[in-house]
């Protein structure tokens, strides 16, 4: 999914889906180096993804409104 937004974000479709791509691939690699640790912390990093691409939502629908 990281690296899907990576390609998204240089094909245009704005910073969005690039900052999202970064943050999974480095969550990513934090749970392949401590699996027990960040397999306690995943909901918490689900949540904010949540809240983060809600946002981005949001302000998608508005720019596509005006447009």
């Amino acid at each position: 999914m990281g690296i899907f937004g990576l390609i998204e974000s240089f094909q245009g479709a704005g910073w969005g889906p690039g900052v999202l791509g970064v943050v999974s691939i480095i969550i990513g690699i934090l749970l392949l180096g401590s699996p027990l640790g960040y397999a306690l912390a995943l909901p918490w990093v689900i949540g904010i993804f949540a809240i983060v691409g809600g946002i981005f939502s949001i302000i998608m629908a508005f720019r596509l409104r005006s447009a």
